[in-house]
């Protein structure tokens, strides 16, 4: 067994949810974890500023949860570096819930790209956590921009919620917290469910 694996295991056995955070390199995830966590970690400095997995506890609303930031994703990751990270982004495998953070404030063409290659590489890692989209920066685009930001991101991930946020300005972070407490709730009922 790896050293990564022994701590997801460790983390499992304390009994918390696990969130993961997922992203294009500065979509604004890990300013998002900084926020939750009271953490400082580095933001905005390129490609792998988050090179490892960082795990800390966080009090949402209702749940207390281990919120996870992974590295950001680029733009055809090749095979070498998929397989270099591929502990890394395991976490994300393994987690109750992911939020996927888009940055909603870029042009159609860059940010197509970008959700285009946030689909994929989660499909080649083998996703299968319930998925939250947050699309990120809205305190810098109108509403009609968000709307068209909202219908492409649509059309590479048809079936998760999209939740508009500004982790900058903290717009709607009270209902980005609800939304995670609430599904980490409803997993738990339909867990003990099966359970019985």
């Amino acid at each position: 067994m790896t050293f990564t694996n022994k701590k997801r295991d460790h983390r499992r056995e304390l009994g918390f949810p696990i969130v993961a955070l997922a992203g294009y390199t500065q979509a604004g995830k890990t300013s998002f974890f900084n926020l939750v966590t009271h953490e400082e970690k580095t933001v905005g400095l390129g490609p792998f500023t988050t090179l490892t997995t960082f795990a800390r506890k966080a009090q949402l609303p209702q749940t207390e949860i281990i919120l996870i930031d992974s590295i950001g994703f680029i733009e055809d990751m090749h095979p070498i570096i998929l397989k270099a990270f591929h502990a890394t982004l395991g976490e994300l495998a393994t987690a109750d819930l992911v939020l996927l953070f888009i940055d909603a404030s870029e042009e159609q063409f860059p940010m197509e790209r970008k959700v285009r290659a946030c689909s994929q590489i989660l499909r080649e890692v083998d996703i299968s956590s319930p998925t939250i989209i947050c699309a990120n920066k809205i305190d810098k685009i109108s509403e009609e921009k968000l709307a068209d930001a909202q219908a492409l991101i649509r059309r590479y991930f048809m079936e998760e919620e999209i939740l508009p946020v500004s982790v900058t300005t903290n717009r709607n972070l009270d209902t980005v917290l609800s939304k995670i407490d609430s599904r980490l709730k409803m997993q738990r009922i339909m867990a003990n469910s099966i359970g019985h």
